[in-house]
This record gives C-alpha cells, sequence and structure tokens, in this order.
C-alpha cells in the first residue's frame, strides 16, 4: 500500500474569527488563501506520485484541494467525499468559543465519545465516518503513491487516531493545525503515523 497526506484545510473566515465552524460554509480568509498556495507548493515540492485528491464538500476544503491540485498540474484528480466533512456543531455552529463557555473545560468534553454539542454529532459518529473513508483510501492508494485527503478538525484528529488505533479519548490531545500535513503509511501489516501537524512550509516564505 501507500501512503495518506492528511491535509487541514486553510484558515477560514470562521477561523480567523475564533468561531465554530462546521456545516458552516466558510471561504479561505486572505491568509488561508496563501496557506493554501504553500501546501500545494510543499506537495509539489517533494515530486511525490500523488494519485488521488479528495477534499470534504466545504469551499474551504474545496478551495484548499484545487491549490494543492494546481500546484500539481492535476486538476483531473479532484473528487469530493462528504465522510471527511467536519463534525456538525449542531447548536454552537457560528458561535465564538468564548460564548459557549470555559476553553479548557470545553476541550475536556470532546474527550467523551458520545459527547455531542447540542443538536450536533457526536465524536463517536464523526471518528466512524471518517475512519470508514480513511480505510477506503488506504485500500484504494497504490504502493508507493499518495493520495491527498483535504479535511477538517474533527476529522484529521480522527485519521491520526485510526492510523495510532487508539480510542476517542485522544481526540483533545491532537493537535492539527491550518494548512498542516499528516502522513501515515497503510500497508497489508497494518498502518502507522509517518508525521503529524507538519507546518515548516509556511514558514519558508511561501505564505
Amino acid at each position: 500500500m501507500g501512503e495518506i497526506w492528511v491535509v487541514r484545510h486553510a484558515q477560514s473566515l470562521g477561523n480567523h474569527a475564533g468561531l465554530f465552524i462546521g456545516r458552516t460554509d466558510s471561504p479561505l480568509s486572505e491568509k488561508g488563501i496563501a496557506q493554501a498556495d504553500a501546501v500545494g507548493f510543499e506537495i509539489a515540492r517533494r515530486a511525490v506520485r500523488v494519485t488521488r485528491i479528495v477534499s470534504s464538500g466545504s469551499r474551504r476544503a474545496v478551495q484548499t484541494a484545487s491549490a494543492i491540485a494546481e500546484a500539481l498540474g492535476a486538476g483531473e484528480l479532484l473528487e469530493q467525499d462528504d465522510r471527511v466533512r467536519e463534525m456538525d456543531y449542531g447548536d454552537w455552529e457560528g458561535r465564538a468559543f468564548a460564548d459557549v463557555g470555559d476553553p479548557i473545560a470545553v476541550a475536556k468534553l470532546f474527550s467523551n465519545p458520545v459527547f455531542a454539542p447540542p443538536g450536533g454529532e457526536s465524536v463517536e459518529l464523526l471518528c466512524e465516518r471518517t475512519r470508514q473513508a480513511i480505510e477506503d483510501y488506504s485500500q484504494g492508494t497504490e504502493p508507493g503513491a499518495v493520495s491527498v485527503v483535504v479535511t477538517h478538525l474533527g476529522p484529521a484528529k480522527a485519521s491520526a487516531m485510526w492510523a495510532l488505533n487508539c480510542d476517542e479519548s485522544c481526540f483533545p490531545r491532537i493537535r492539527i493545525d491550518n494548512a498542516s500535513i499528516t502522513r501515515i503509511y497503510s500497508s497489508s501489516a497494518g498502518s502507522y503515523m509517518i508525521s503529524t501537524n507538519e507546518t515548516q512550509h509556511l514558514f519558508q516564505g511561501n505564505e
């Protein structure tokens, strides 16, 4: 099997404002557009053989995936998969973190797999659909090739948890920044983490 490179979308306007943005469609900020170009440049610079570029249907993910495809000259590889969309934050959608409660206390809530924001989606359901998608990509990636998956904070964390074979209690303990790359190797013998939250390309004059 090959590698799966999980890319969190670049900074959106909602991220910049410090809001819970799950199903809400928020485009990239000016900084995010530069970040998307930087991560695309980085993937192209590494000269890996990318055979698939998947994104959620959210505009911020599609914009990031499109920048990667453009850097690779591979627009024909773009596809969408709703399984890697962001968590549905329900009544928290569009609200500022500080308005919901103490940030540390709120973060701890997400260590409970059955926790869901009011009217939203649980961590358990998010991880289940993400793992199904990542398992499918791992089976469909050719040896020596790379599948790039452009997704969101929650699914990127779930992907890392899948590679590490850890349970949902790890969810709030994994850091995934905007426009970061998390690399997973998958084979018939299992999967393992190559790297997580790579962001050096954002500080090399490409942003």
